[in-house]
């Protein structure tokens, strides 16, 4: 047998030796890591502490100098960083992270989560003639080489370990791992969800959400309840409310940043460039609340899911407000007046209702509310219920403290119910509340009901 065959059997066995040691070596550390993280996660229920014990193992048993986990959204293209392990303290690769990424540039990122798939680039370098693009974001990262695992289900994303030194070869541990990290990830969004536990009697079925606009902004869902302070985002609010009350169809960003006044309202909170950010940061941190979600995306831009069956007050209040038209006595009228006016909490969105492209909305639920009070302060005064009649304007006064004739109602009813030392109290604030005209006419209101009595007290 000529040297150079016999040679290079013996390198090969050689090395087939070698590949035999390190895969006993890796089987021997795979199963004593595990049992070792299984005791360790005997003494933790919380969620991030698993996760950094994970991580903390990635790096370890692949001899990494950085692990994470990061979210992402594919109908968005947006992914960022949930939780990280540092090897160096002075490591400062979180920071040069942007707060939202976009993945348009990692396609086999993409694909790697649509096929389940490993991916493991050995030499980044070597992509930078053909992704120059992918390669930019690997080189601000510091990521030479890289290994990363998509999870599925429920959660989209991937546990990634950066330049590892040893079993690149091997992938059983870090999937095994990314299955933990699915599950504690999992759990830390269960618990972050806990907060919104409340079931809004309407909800009948998981598509089920009901609407308050009135007040505070108000989405409950069959697993929760979302109110406007949740959202910690002025922005956010705005584009919710948004579409919400324009559901019936997509709307492009500039479309919406245009209907929001296009930064020229005073306080505009929105630029074309954050929406998608926006809706991401929404689905990650709400998305459970919802059984499908919300806010999906297509062509023609961002839309309220029309596949999910939702109920509004508003709609509610104006059809309440309808049927007090079909009353057959002045008590059923009165009945389904006040059953039409619980429902008003004050102005649409309130935090946001004068806004040029909310006002019109607000304005009109608004006038709605005080001509259907006014009715029913009618009907009480008619109906001689004084007692009902001093309750109802307090509520009135305090929904539209500029209310004319509610103050003229309160008026009566103090005169009525014999409490005429609150009478100058009254009129002391109708006097601020009202402008001078407004004051002047429910003064010339009084003296035209031509109690004398009462105008004997009013002068």
């Amino acid at each position: 047998m000529p040297k150079a065959i016999l040679k290079q059997r013996m390198n090969q066995e050689k090395c087939n030796r070698l590949k035999e040691v390190i895969s006993n070596q890796h089987h021997k550390e795979f199963v004593e890591t595990l049992m070792a993280l299984q005791t360790r996660l005997q003494s933790t229920e919380h969620p991030y502490e698993i996760g950094q014990e994970v991580l903390k193992l990635v790096c370890t048993f692949y001899g990494g100098d950085l692990a994470w986990i990061a979210l992402g959204d594919l109908e968005l293209e947006i992914w960022k960083p949930l939780w990280w392990y540092k090897t160096d303290e002075k490591d400062r690769t979180d920071e040069k992270v942007y707060e939202f990424e976009s993945s348009k540039y990692l396609i086999r990122w993409v694909e790697a989560i649509k096929k389940n798939q490993i991916l493991y680039v050995e030499d980044t370098l070597s992509l930078k003639e053909s992704a120059p693009d992918e390669y930019d974001i690997y080189k601000r990262l510091d990521m030479r080489s890289f290994i990363a695992v998509p999870f599925k289900p429920r959660m989209c994303g991937f546990i990634v370990v950066r330049n590892p030194s040893r079993y690149t070869e091997y992938g059983h541990m870090i999937q095994t791992l990314s299955y933990i990290a699915n599950t504690a990830v999992n759990e830390h969004k269960l618990q972050e969800l806990e907060q919104f536990a409340m079931i809004h009697p309407e909800i009948k079925h998981q598509n089920d959400i009901v609407i308050c606009f009135f007040g505070e902004l108000e989405i409950y869902t069959s697993k929760g309840v979302l109110r406007e302070h949740d959202l910690n985002s002025l922005k956010l609010g705005w584009l919710l409310v948004y579409l919400l009350l324009n559901s019936k169809r997509a709307h492009s960003a500039t479309e919406i940043f245009d209907a929001l006044g296009g930064g020229k309202n005073k306080g505009s909170p929105l630029t074309v460039e954050c929406i998608r950010t926006l809706i991401y940061r929404f689905r990650s941190k709400f998305g459970g609340l919802f059984e499908k979600n919300l806010i999906v995306t297509s062509k023609s831009g961002y839309q309220i899911n029309p596949e999910l069956r939702i109920k509004c007050d508003l709609n509610e209040f104006e059809q309440r407000c309808r049927m007090s038209h079909f009353a057959d006595t002045k008590l059923e009228k009165i009945e389904k007046i006040k059953y039409a006016l619980e429902i008003y909490k004050g102005p649409v969105y309130a935090s946001a209702s004068s806004e040029t492209w909310l006002f019109h909305t607000a304005n009109h639920y608004a006038m709605g509310y005080i001509e259907m009070m006014n009715q029913l302060l009618e009907l009480l005064a008619d109906n001689h219920d004084y007692e009902g009649l001093g309750h109802y304007t307090s509520i009135a006064l305090q929904v539209d403290s500029g209310n004319m004739t509610a103050y003229f109602w309160k008026i009566y009813s103090i005169y009525r119910t014999g409490a005429v030392e609150r009478l100058r109290c009254v009129l002391k604030q109708a006097k601020i509340e009202l402008t001078s005209e407004e004051y002047e006419n429910l003064l010339q209101k009084v003296y035209s009901n031509g109690d004398q009595n009462l105008i004997g007290l009013m002068q």
